[in-house]
């Protein structure tokens, strides 16, 4: 999605704004002569913030796109002055159940493009500015595509068809000298997770109806579509040390929360039910509790929730912010990262309190791309993430990092590790392909 814009007389650039550390990113105006800075939306507290602006040619309104809370994005549209300070409120402008992606202005400023999926078709769609009459489909010429750019006139529009696609491997431990491929389909296959038996393997897959959590055998061999009841975006599932549960993130009338599925199939049981974002969730060792990430507090923070119960006992552990946590192999902390992209591991006592770094290292892309073991914390690391990555493991008992292996492969979303300890399970981006597209008298 794209991220700045410029002002249409070229004086200003509109981009994402961080006041404060655990305070959403909020739209501001950044002067290109002086770097003055002057805020331009306030978005809602605890919510993912406000991104991807796209300002009228007139320059009198800022489209942009804004949570109220979960994952789901849509269109505001802000009122500009003549000097680009906010004239008023900003206003809803789409409802896309799956979310609204890429806002455009049309030549003039009368509509606003974006891209949206609906019946899982990807599509570009037109509104008027004033939400006067609902979202209409533009015929696509061509594949639908990503990254989208319109011309100033608005007479012209570009984009790519840049996809990929996603794997899952599994590498033999200790040295990493063996590679085999374990899932794999047309579609992305990610966040792969072992049953604590090491038979099977958990994974998100879109291969049927959008994103959903699958088991498979170790192969990969006969596929189970696992929680289809439980609503579009799943995100990273776990099983529970027992083997017989699976705790993933799932979506309900577009709130993201924690659901728990029988690990052979059956009911989902909507473990939290919070307005706010509950995602990537993971079991104690003594499976009594889920822990997840929330900002039910007003940021992003560590959870956890007894597993038999509901989210009204959710207690919070940490305070500085946590994504992705995991438990320690003898139960008594909880690591997790501060940030959801390339941090620092943190630790906290499963009972809260001080929160403390692990080791100097930063993990390889999102935060759920670290693996603790009995041994330590296996973890990546590669200047060139789409070719090759290097995986290390961080042992408990010497507080030092030592690579294992070299993988030329990219690595995508998810690790896991075997419970004894000699394999392990990662996600790959197996290609790059695309070609750039041009509409011509656009209208």
């Amino acid at each position: 999605m794209p991220g700045l814009c410029w002002t249409p007389d070229g004086k200003w650039i509109i981009g994402k704004y961080s006041p404060a550390v655990n305070i959403p990113p909020a739209l501001a105006l950044v002067s290109v002569e002086t770097l003055e800075t002057r805020p331009l939306t306030r978005p809602v507290a605890g919510s993912a913030g406000d991104c991807c602006p796209a300002i009228a040619p007139d320059g009198r309104r800022l489209a942009f796109l804004r949570s109220s809370g979960g994952r789901i994005l849509n269109i505001y549209v802000l009122p500009l002055g003549s000097d680009y300070r906010p004239g008023g409120e900003p206003r809803q402008l789409t409802r896309e159940p799956s979310g609204a992606q890429n806002p455009m202005w049309t030549a003039g400023g009368r509509e606003v493009l974006y891209i949206a999926s609906r019946d899982d078709l990807r599509r570009l769609w037109r509104m008027p500015r004033d939400g006067s009459r609902p979202a209409s489909p533009v015929a696509s010429l061509g594949p639908i595509g990503t990254q989208w750019a319109i011309s100033a006139r608005g007479d012209r529009l570009a984009y790519s068809d840049h996809g990929s696609d996603r794997d899952i491997w599994r590498v033999d431990l200790p040295g990493g000298n063996r590679l085999s491929r374990v899932a794999s389909s047309s579609a992305p296959d990610l966040f792969p997770d072992i049953a604590p038996n090491g038979n099977r393997i958990s994974f998100v897959s879109r291969r049927v109806g959008g994103p959903r959590v699958w088991v498979s055998g170790l192969d990969g061999a006969n596929p189970i579509d696992l929680a289809r009841t439980a609503g579009r975006w799943p995100g990273p599932a776990r099983w529970s040390p027992d083997g017989n549960q699976i705790a993933f993130e799932c979506d309900y009338d577009g709130n993201d929360d924690i659901c728990v599925v029988p690990a052979g199939g059956g009911g989902v049981r909507r473990l939290t039910r919070h307005p706010a974002r509950d995602s990537v969730p993971s079991w104690s060792h003594d499976g009594k509790w889920i822990y997840f990430t929330s900002h039910r507090s007003g940021s992003f923070q560590v959870w956890k929730v007894p597993a038999d119960r509901t989210d009204s006992a959710a207690t919070q552990l940490t305070t500085g912010g946590g994504f992705c946590p995991l438990e320690s192999p003898d139960g008594t902390a909880v690591f997790f990262t501060r940030e959801p992209l390339s941090d620092h591991i943190w630790k906290v006592s499963v009972r809260g309190g001080e929160e403390a770094q692990t080791g100097g290292f930063r993990i390889l892309g999102p935060c759920y791309n670290f693996a603790v073991s009995t041994q330590g914390i296996y973890y990546a690391s590669s200047p060139d993430s789409e070719r090759w990555f290097e995986l290390w493991l961080y042992r408990f008992s010497t507080g030092k990092s030592e690579p294992i292996s070299r993988i030329q492969k990219g690595l995508a979303e998810g690790l896991s590790v075997s419970p004894d300890g000699r394999w392990l399970l990662f996600a790959a981006v197996e290609g790059q392909f695309g070609d750039l597209y041009m509409v011509e008298d656009f209208r």
